[in-house]
């Protein structure tokens, strides 16, 4: 048992989580976790953004040197929505078409304002909250990283592991603003960069 939750404590620090809260309002309907993907389309519209991230769990048994292993596969989408500037953003977690999170972010913005420069930019915001605020990137790239956390224990043994997407957005501001650099993880900021001045 205190292995399983030692597993658990470690995947939880390699992810990020914002507050929870279970459920979220579309109008006059309610949408929770349990509810489909159906739903969650019909009642709220298409998402502001997604990012898709593929989980893998290994567990296995060990005898002598060899393990008997079991491995299972799932792909993780996370829908954000942005209701606006008076409404707080939602994060809805999507296993198998079904919703098994909604997380509360951020307050949301008017996707018309006009972005500028100097408006600042935190770790963990979203992909559309950086864009609400510096416009749309000068050059993209995607990669994937594969973050691994395992418990060993005396008979059993438990891999999990997490291909994420990793984008990276520069930012030209002209010649007289130096280029920014941002890199997001899974959809959100983890490092923003100070590069030369633009063109």
């Amino acid at each position: 048992m205190l292995r399983a939750l030692a597993l658990v404590v470690i995947v939880s620090v390699l992810t990020y989580s914002p507050a929870s809260a279970q459920a979220m309002r579309c109008g006059t309907h309610l949408i929770q976790a349990g509810d489909t993907r159906i739903e969650l389309i019909a009642r709220c519209g298409e998402p502001t953004d997604v990012s898709r991230r593929v989980e893998e769990h290994v567990s296995g048994r060990r005898g002598g040197l060899r393990v008997a292993a079991q491995s299972t596969t799932q792909v993780v989408d996370s829908y954000i929505y942005n209701f606006g500037h008076a409404r707080l953003m939602r994060l809805v977690e999507i296993r198998e078409g079904i919703i098994t999170r909604i997380d509360t972010l951020g307050l949301g913005f008017n996707p018309d304002a006009v972005a500028h420069a100097d408006a600042p930019i935190y770790l963990g915001d979203t992909r559309i909250r950086v864009r609400s605020r510096w416009g749309a990137p000068a050059d993209t790239s995607v990669s994937q990283e594969t973050r691994a956390a395992g418990v060993d224990g005396t008979d059993v043994v438990h891999i999990s592991r997490a291909t994420v997407e990793v984008e990276t957005w520069i930012f030209n501001f002209g010649p007289s603003r130096l280029m920014r650099r941002v890199i997001f993880r899974d959809g959100r900021v983890v490092r923003v960069e100070t590069l030369r001045p633009g063109i």
